[in-house]
């Protein structure tokens, strides 16, 4: 591992630059073993673990011209590898990086993390990896943090906790590396089953049982389940999405309710509640209204009450002032919803696009707008037109992932085709998207 020469004099320079500039630089990595509360503005939200504490090499806080505060990090491979060094001869269960505020008002903390020369922990094994922020606490388990750092993969990381709104419990975790090539990658396959994100529900959802919801860049989010801590707080899962939520499904209990099936296409923006039986109320919020409302796929009169009726299929969708989400047209009165998305996800197009990557081919896709797909599957051959066969190389874990780099089977030389198709379950049958076009690389 290359070693930082002039380390003290360069944190002495930075120290006075810093000072002169009038922004604050907290010093070079110190360690301090914890159980949980990293100094008396911040603690450590979730279980309670034994823990190696590390503040960044250079943090300042910053203005940005609407006035949000953004911290901003840089993390050498040095620093972290000693400090994975450290938790693990320790025995710590794992260490993390504390980028809080003295306030803790810091809407958005942005880190970068220098690994090129970083191999990570001790005979093979890394303690889980946290990022302590005023919106909350980024963990990743050991497997996920040996897989996000390995040097073989990426040179650098960075990584952006944004709290959109403390009250309303609304975070954005956007997660992009940088591979020994050059290339920017931003989905990340194992952050589902490694990756978590512990947050202090705020306002009227405290202390309430809560769930979760993701949502991605083209609105389509799927529900995850929250864990409640003793302490009050709550931990979900966190994936390739971007954008999280924490809210309170309510339930209701008077009268005879109606059953019926609710879908918030965009479901940033607002939210809906049954005033009364077979009565919603849809409130957009702030700088937000209601584009549509569609029952039973055919669209209906904006309103902010609905009367509904037993087994209706509902979907309000919120916009942002002065934007659209662009919709399928709505269905007829003879379609059934099921028929509209099984028709929907048949004609849904996908474009790929195979380039060089190291021992191997890149594959990145695209899929048109409008219906959500649960994976994909991809497909090789050495023919453009044949040999495919009829089980997929490689299928994605969600339908949030967009590319892949194959590397088994693969011979230095030969030209390779690929082809993609999107899956979706609907009423537990398989319905599959038109296949891509046909891509292909030399590896």
């Amino acid at each position: 591992m290359v070693k930082h020469t002039g380390k003290n004099k360069l944190i002495v320079i930075t120290m006075i630059i810093c000072i002169l500039l009038g922004g604050i630089a907290l010093p070079a990595t110190a360690l301090a073993e914890e159980t949980g509360t990293t100094n008396t503005n911040a603690i450590v939200p979730g279980p309670v673990a034994k823990r190696i504490r590390a503040y960044p090499n250079w943090s300042q806080t910053v203005y940005a011209p609407e006035g949000s505060k953004i911290r901003t990090c840089k993390i050498t491979a040095d620093s972290l590898y000693d400090l994975a060094l450290r938790s693990y001869d320790v025995g710590a269960d794992e260490f993390y990086i504390d980028v809080t505020s003295k306030d803790g008002d810091v809407h958005i903390s942005d880190l970068k993390f220098d690994v090129t020369e970083l191999p990570l922990g001790d005979r093979g094994k890394m303690n889980s990896f946290g990022i302590l922020t005023d919106a909350g606490y980024f963990r990743l388990t050991g497997l996920g943090a040996r897989k996000l750092f390995d040097e073989y993969r990426y040179r650098a990381v960075m990584m952006q906790i944004e709290c959109k709104n403390f009250a309303e419990n609304r975070y954005t975790i956007t997660i992009k590396a940088e591979d020994l090539e050059g290339n920017v990658v931003t989905s990340f396959d194992f952050l589902e089953e490694n990756a978590t994100f512990t947050v202090v529900p705020k306002g009227g959802i405290a202390n309430k049982p809560l769930t979760c919801r993701a949502t991605s860049h083209d609105k389509e989010g799927r529900d995850f389940v929250c864990v409640s801590n003793e302490d009050g707080t709550v931990t979900f899962p966190v994936t390739d999405h971007d954008f999280y939520k924490v809210y309170y499904k309510k339930e209701f209990h008077q009268g005879e309710q109606c059953n019926y099936t609710l879908d918030v296409i965009n479901d940033v923006g607002g939210s809906i509640d049954l005033e009364d039986t077979n009565l919603l109320s849809i409130h957009p919020e702030e700088g937000y209204y209601t584009q549509a409302i569609i029952v039973n796929g055919v669209s209906v009169a904006v309103t902010t009450r609905l009367n509904i009726s037993e087994g209706d299929v509902i979907q309000v969708v919120f916009s942002k002032i002065g934007e659209t989400v662009d919709l399928n047209p709505p269905a007829t009165g003879n379609e059934t919803q099921r028929e509209k998305i099984k028709n929907g996800v048949q004609a849904t197009k996908i474009d790929v696009n195979a380039s060089y990557a190291k021992r191997g081919v890149k594959v990145t896709w695209r899929k048109s707008k409008g219906y959500r797909v649960d994976y994909y599957q991809v497909f090789r051959s050495k023919k453009r037109t044949t040999g495919y066969g009829t089980k997929a190389i490689y299928q994605t874990k969600s339908g949030k992932v967009n590319t892949y780099i194959n590397t088994k089977s693969i011979k230095k030389g030969t030209r390779y085709y690929y082809k993609i198709r999107g899956v979706r379950s609907v009423d537990g049958k398989k319905i599959y998207t038109k296949w891509s076009n046909i891509a292909n690389r030399k590896a």
